[in-house]
């Protein structure tokens, strides 16, 4: 009598495997991108904090934000930073700064070098321009003395990509 033989074959256990390290490698390329585009969508709504809180201090204390750097607020906050309390844990701060007509920001700006003059934001970093409109999504352009153009970097789109938005 013959004995029928139990178990898998080599190519069938390769097989399974192969497919086990596809699923991982799917997994493991897609949960970061998730990530990443949820921390971009939680800058995107501080930055449309930020532009409440611009809008309410302009219309309450009818003058613009004195400019440097007010979140994280101290004990007592003052100024801007009494109309902002609900910044995701994306922002590290926000720092406010008068737009020079002569500089115009943009994308292709070096951000480290750009950043360190005060001109473009870091990842996690919010900059108010006063005197400044957003030029489409990506930069900043003069504007009228009562606008303001709030900008903050995203990661999704690589280095140099930007989101910004309008509070007058």
């Amino acid at each position: 009598m013959r004995k029928k033989q139990q178990g898998f074959t080599i190519i069938e256990v390769a097989l399974v495997l192969a497919i086990a390290g596809l699923i991982f490698l799917v997994v493991f390329l897609a949960v970061p991108a998730l990530q990443r585009n949820q921390r971009d969508d939680a800058r995107k709504r501080d930055v449309s904090n930020v532009v409440e809180a611009v809008t309410n201090y302009v219309s309450n204390q009818n003058k613009k934000p004195d400019t440097g750097n007010w979140f994280p607020a101290a004990a007592s906050p003052t100024g801007l930073s009494t109309y902002l309390s609900n910044l995701s844990g994306n922002v590290d701060y926000v720092n406010v700064a008068a737009f020079p007509a002569t500089t115009a920001f943009s994308t292709s700006q070096d951000t480290t070098a750009a950043t360190a003059a005060g001109n473009n934001p870091r990842v996690n970093q919010i900059v108010v321009f006063q005197n400044a409109q957003c030029d489409g999504n990506v930069g900043v352009k003069a504007g009228s003395e009562r606008m303001s153009a709030v900008v903050v970097q995203i990661e999704g789109g690589g280095a140099g990509k930007y989101y910004c938005q309008d509070a007058s």
